[in-house]
């Protein structure tokens, strides 16, 4: 059984127009020998109050806030883009990270903030900050947040921004907020939860009868920048001009023993997770000095898309997206741990699982 947690951003239009929450599972396959066949044989969704994950220091496991003395955090930043040539509707990528022409990052007093502007309009841009335990560039392992058993993580970012998030005040020619993701990453980066946001494709007015514009309506008043309408913020950091606040990603630990039931397993749940899932279930946890692929990365992405794609081989241009553009700037990031919310775990019905 694998949970999937979620905590929507309270804006005005997902209450009003189309305030629901789906579900949806997907197999991937990410290069041509990649094959997969995935089943869902049951989906079960739920809810609970905010109040059963209070944000209190005994709950906290890492911080960071810009201004802040910030003992044993830092940030890594890298910046990256991606240029798309479509050859025969193939598309060919080709790299680059760092330098000129890439999302560049700086840190100040008031946080870490990412530029996009640099980018090419017909290359993706992506700006990468992982936040981790330690000094200068070097991580303490010790001191680094790791997977639990049976845990919940919730991640609390806050982000702002200078840039419209609305395509309705913009001609064609001007830029718009791009998209952000706020995740965490775990399993040497294999498992990622991520609340993401993307950038505004459409200046169409939500009706609650339009599906395509009530999406739209949400994004433009979740995303940071001057049209949020994100009621959860600091007003330290949402002055004038700058729009934002704060954002939650929660992720469920992958070490679980409701995770491969099928592998008979019995005693403890440790016992049992680690005979179900043995290479992640070994690796150093918390306290340990060793390098872990159960260590648990805070993350934020700033992404910029193109305006277009050039056929290959010839000048032909095929629209793609609004013209948009990355000011992000992250001021704080939390990381809380809390007991796995009861909800019944794994009950197979007619199943020789124990």
């Amino acid at each position: 059984m694998y949970r999937v947690e979620l905590d929507p951003v309270d804006v005005p239009s997902l209450n009003s127009i189309y305030g629901c929450v789906g579900g949806v599972i997907e197999a991937i396959a990410t290069s041509d020998k990649a094959n997969s066949s995935l089943g869902l044989t049951e989906c079960v969704m739920g809810t609970y109050p905010a109040s059963a994950l209070p944000e209190t220091a005994a709950n906290e496991v890492f911080k960071y806030v810009a201004g802040s003395a910030n003992t044993n955090v830092f940030a890594v930043n890298t910046g990256l883009s991606i240029g798309n040539t479509l050859l025969g509707g193939i598309r060919e990528p080709n790299w680059s990270v760092g330098g000129a022409g890439n999302p560049s990052a700086t840190s100040g007093a008031t946080g870490i903030v990412w530029d996009t502007t640099a980018v090419p309009t017909d290359r993706f841009g992506v700006g990468v900050t992982d936040f981790k335990a330690g000094t200068g560039s070097t991580q303490n392992n010790a001191l680094q947040p790791r997977l639990g058993l049976n845990k919940l993580y919730k991640a609390r970012y806050h982000a702002t921004s200078t840039m419209p998030t609305s395509l309705g005040i913009n001609t064609q020619s001007q830029s718009v907020a791009g998209e952000v993701r706020f995740r965490l990453n775990t399993a040497g980066g294999a498992i990622s939860s991520r609340l993401e946001i993307p950038g505004p494709n459409s200046n169409s007015t939500g009706s609650g009868t339009n599906l395509s514009a009530d999406f739209s309506q949400v994004i433009t008043e979740s995303l940071p920048g001057t049209g949020c309408a994100n009621p959860d913020k600091n007003s330290t950091w949402v002055t004038s001009g700058r729009g934002g606040g704060w954002y939650t990603a929660l992720l469920s630990s992958p070490l679980n023993p409701d995770i491969h039931p099928e592998r008979a397993a019995t005693g403890t749940d440790d016992q049992k997770a680690a005979t179900r899932m043995p290479a992640l279930s070994g690796q150093p946890g918390f306290g340990a000095s060793g390098a872990s692929d159960r260590d648990i990365v805070a993350g934020f992405d700033a992404i910029k898309s193109p305006q277009w794609f050039l056929i290959g081989g010839t000048t032909t241009h095929l629209d793609f997206f609004h013209k948009n553009d990355g000011n992000f700037r992250i001021e704080e990031v939390h990381l809380y741990e809390y007991p796995q919310i009861d909800d019944g775990g794994y009950n197979p019905q007619n199943s020789t699982f124990p």
